[in-house]
């Protein structure tokens, strides 16, 4: 009997080894104190382009300036380009060895990991950045920073990079191949059109395959447009790549981009057949990049041809 009691109340206790003497050694040095109780010395974070599915990981490194008397939370943010938070990671500094039980002086790190999600991450680069909070009186409180070194204050919360999330369409060849260069820079390969019919009102899904030929010098914008057969523009959707995701100056030599649009047709759009036209131009000066074909042709007004959209007003 005392045998099986001492089984139902046996306890597992599991301890952490302090650190006091050698600090970690994170690829990245930081060196910023929150609340002048703990210190960001520096973290490792794999940057390299990765498909919408995979996991983002990254390890800080602290140094306990003072004892905390209260569990702090600390936040993996993935923003777009418009830094909107798509996705983060949230859980007590330290995770299962809170900052509550870190010594004065103690070594420690704490481990993140973003889980993969199609629904999430759309295509495009997105930036990694670190927010320590707590929780006070019913809200969310951010950590005073400043400078290590110089106790000079810090106001953006630290950036631990940028990643790149890829198409997965961009391991294969486009449906329909174009080749035209603009510019001396970039490449047009070909494009993905959904469908060649659509209603007023409705959208004309497409997806352009790029290629960078040269190191983009500027952030071009991509133009779509809809001609109708009275030679009026009656759908555009004009943005940088990837909706504003991937820049053309963030592109390296060699890099395959899809971007997809989904091009709006006008509720009062006539019925009949419509050209679709692409290109690119710099924004602030409107100047389109020069479009020149396979044979070596310039295309008249830098606008690449696609093919024909046939807007109808009862599907066919």
């Amino acid at each position: 009997m005392s045998n099986q009691l001492e089984e139902a109340f046996s306890v597992r206790v599991a301890t952490h080894p302090r650190n006091f003497l050698s600090p970690p050694d994170p690829e990245t040095d930081l060196g910023i104190s929150f609340a002048n109780q703990v210190n960001l010395l520096g973290y490792d974070v794999d940057l390299s382009p990765r498909w919408p599915d995979d996991p983002i990981e990254a390890t800080t490194y602290w140094r306990t300036q003072q004892k905390t008397a209260q569990n702090y939370n600390a936040a993996l943010h993935l923003l777009d380009n418009t830094r909107t938070t798509q996705q983060l990671y949230d859980h007590f500094l330290g995770n299962l060895y809170p900052n509550t039980l870190w010594a004065p002086g103690e070594f420690t790190q704490d481990r993140y990991i973003i889980p993969g999600s199609y629904q999430s991450r759309l295509p495009g680069l997105y930036t990694l950045e670190l927010r320590l909070y707590s929780y006070t009186q019913g809200g969310f409180v951010p950590l005073p920073m400043a400078d290590i070194e110089t106790n000079q204050p810090i106001e953006r919360n630290p950036i631990l990079g940028q990643i790149r999330i890829m198409d997965p369409a961009r391991t294969k060849p486009p449906p329909h191949t174009k080749i035209v260069e603009l510019g001396q820079e970039i490449r047009l390969l070909g494009y993905d059109l959904a469908d060649t019919q659509a209603r007023p009102g409705e959208a004309v899904s497409l997806a352009l395959h790029w290629e960078a030929i040269a190191q983009p010098a500027t952030n071009y914008t991509v133009f779509t447009q809809l001609i109708g057969p009275d030679g009026l523009v009656w759908g555009q959707q004009d943005n940088q790549p990837q909706q504003g995701r991937y820049p053309t100056t963030a592109w390296s030599i060699g890099d395959g981009v899809v971007d997809r649009y989904d091009i709006p047709v006008r509720e009062d759009a006539p019925v009949g057949s419509y050209t679709l036209l692409v290109g690119m131009y710099d924004l602030a000066t409107g100047e389109r990049l020069p479009a020149v074909d396979e044979p070596g042709n310039r295309l008249p007004n830098d606008a690449v041809v696609l093919g024909t959209v046939d807007v109808v007003r009862e599907p066919q």
